[in-house]
């Protein structure tokens, strides 16, 4: 029980080019911290990393939660380094304020910084209802731009093991804006 492993697998269209990102991810608990490591890469990337590696630690109090997290992933253009915080607090009533840091040193060698602002509320016992606000740099399309993104998405628990989520992204980019709709079905 205090092991994890994970794949994860995307597919990616944008415009004329498509990506397809395998990734390996494992976690373990040791007392109130969850670490975890995910190494992954697309062949022929266009947009997506050709390798990544990810590590970070969790740690979650009573009504509160600490993150940390260190990135390195090679691009066609360069490699792009990410170190990132997040926190949430409950505040009561179902509510679960949410907060995020990033720094990114990006393919060219520049210093860029972002952050993140969300909540959650758990709206019925197995209902909860979410929604996120981002400034931050992201790497994509082979460099590292500025994103401001909305997030808005729902998850049910279908039984104490099974939820499934649906959610909506709105990205607002330079050179153009992005919507995705993603649904998704997890065991814990």
């Amino acid at each position: 029980d205090a092991t994890g492993i994970g794949l994860a697998i995307g597919h990616a269209r944008r415009f004329d080019r498509e990506d397809l990102y395998v990734e390996l991810q494992a976690s373990h608990q040791t007392g109130a911290v969850i670490w975890s490591l995910a190494v992954g890469g697309a062949t022929k990337a266009d947009f997506r990393p050709e390798q990544s590696v990810r590590a970070g630690a969790e740690h979650y109090g009573k009504g509160w939660y600490v993150a940390g997290e260190a990135a390195h992933a090679e691009y066609t253009a360069g490699p792009v380094e990410t170190l990132g915080i997040r926190g949430a607090r409950d505040v009561g009533a179902g509510v679960r304020l949410q907060a995020s840091a990033v720094a990114v040193r990006d393919e060219n060698g520049e210093d860029r910084f972002g952050y993140g602002l969300g909540a959650v509320w758990q709206t019925a016992p197995r209902l909860a209802l979410e929604g996120n606000w981002s400034d931050a740099p992201e790497s994509s399309d082979g460099m590292t731009v500025d994103v401001r993104s909305l997030v808005v998405g729902a998850t049910l628990e279908l039984s104490p093991e099974l939820r499934f989520r649906a959610g909506v992204t709105h990205e607002m980019r330079q050179a153009y804006d992005r919507t995705e709709v993603s649904i998704g079905l997890a065991r814990t």
